[in-house]
């Protein structure tokens, strides 16, 4: 058996194509009954000022955040249209993408681009096999990037922090399940909040 992990560097957009490029082409997808992208890797990091990133910090953030994912979702449109016969997109997106938050201006222009990708892309979806694109905005969850939100100092720290303390946030396994309930339910272009 093949290893089923191909870990892949989202920091270089170049890399994501080849990456998925590479995965795809292990798949027999004129048998695939469906085939489904989750774009779920995302970055906080840096959480500060916009004025204290480096330009580095802000290429890698972006890349990350929304140029990869772009990349990855026009890879697997192109390389999937004439074989797979049920196509799935799902972009994990944030509540960040709508409410303003100091210390959090790249991962939040981020995500709002990454859901007007999601509403794009799925007007573009028209013809033989169009793919069902759809952004699904988790929730707080249990995970290391929340970890290093509510240890940042940043002006929603304190809440992140008693989110925690009060076992609002939701268990990784649970919010998998969810989202792959939702997967032909949604009408394509969607941004679901869980």
């Amino acid at each position: 058996m093949t290893d089923p992990y191909c870990p892949i560097d989202l920091a270089s957009p170049e890399e994501a194509s080849k990456g998925l490029q590479e995965i795809l082409s292990g798949i027999p997808l004129a048998e695939a009954g469906t085939i489904t992208l989750i774009n779920n890797a995302a970055t906080v990091s840096p959480l500060t000022d916009l004025s204290r990133y480096s330009d580095e910090d802000i290429v890698r953030n972006i890349n990350i955040n929304l140029t990869s994912p772009a990349v990855l979702q026009s890879t697997f449109l192109r390389l999937t249209s004439a074989s797979a016969k049920k196509r799935n997109i799902v972009n994990i997106t944030s509540a960040s993408a709508q409410f303003p938050a100091g210390g959090m201006s790249l991962y939040g222009s981020a995500k709002a681009g990454l859901d007007m990708l999601t509403k794009c892309a799925a007007l573009e979806q028209v013809g033989e096999n169009p793919a069902s694109i759809v952004a699904v905005d988790p929730g707080m969850m249990d995970t290391s990037m929340q970890a290093t939100a509510r240890e940042a100092g940043i002006g929603l720290s304190d809440y992140f922090a008693a989110q925690k303390l009060q076992g609002k946030l939701k268990e990784t396994d649970t919010v998998a399940k969810e989202i792959i309930s939702l997967l032909g339910k949604v009408k394509t272009g969607e941004i679901v909040r869980l």
